[in-house]
């Protein structure tokens, strides 16, 4: 009885590829000249959105307390080089980032993958801007739809974080 010999199709051949180069118990290391490991495409936008959202409200108070930053340099004992080198790198720092965020704008609209983590940092950024520019009347209207517990609650963290008592928040003061 002669043996038969199965001809091997296109199938076959890729799934012994996939063998071989680690996707199906083959020997993990091993990679075929022109084959590459899947990337890590983990996608995290809530750490997006919390970084962009840092970042840029970072940018907002940089931007916005100028005179108290110039104040705060002036109480060290810098010399006035030194204090308008610090003024100048932050001035830069405001203006890299906002490149970085027009580039960031920029690849988002024109990217067809991998959206939702640059959409979670654009996000964010956009939350942040609302943030600051809040006008106070609603905030206190916010406030107000609050029931008497939860202002109470706020109104005791208020007063814990005034006072630097945050021994009392862990139960320990």
């Amino acid at each position: 009885m002669a043996k038969r010999t199965k001809k091997l199709t296109h199938a076959d051949f890729q799934k012994r590829l996939k063998r071989i180069a680690g996707g199906g118990g083959g020997t993990p290391g091993l990679v075929l000249q022109g084959a590459t490991h899947p990337r890590d495409t983990r996608q995290r936008p809530l750490i997006s959105f919390l970084l962009g959202f840092a970042w840029i409200y970072g940018l907002f108070m940089v931007a916005t307390n100028k005179d108290i930053i110039q104040s705060s340099l002036a109480q060290g004992n810098l010399s006035a080089d030194i204090r308008m080198g610090v003024m100048a790198v932050l001035a830069g720092l405001l203006v890299i980032s906002a490149v970085m965020l027009l580039v960031h704008l920029a690849r988002f609209i024109m990217s067809t993958h991998m959206r939702r983590s640059r959409g979670g940092l654009l996000i964010g950024a956009l939350g942040a801007a609302g943030f600051v520019h809040t006008p106070p009347e609603m905030v206190g209207l916010g406030y107000a739809m609050l029931d008497d517990n939860a202002r109470a609650l706020l109104f005791k963290v208020q007063n814990m974080i005034a006072s630097n008592d945050f021994l009392a928040v862990a139960g320990l003061g």
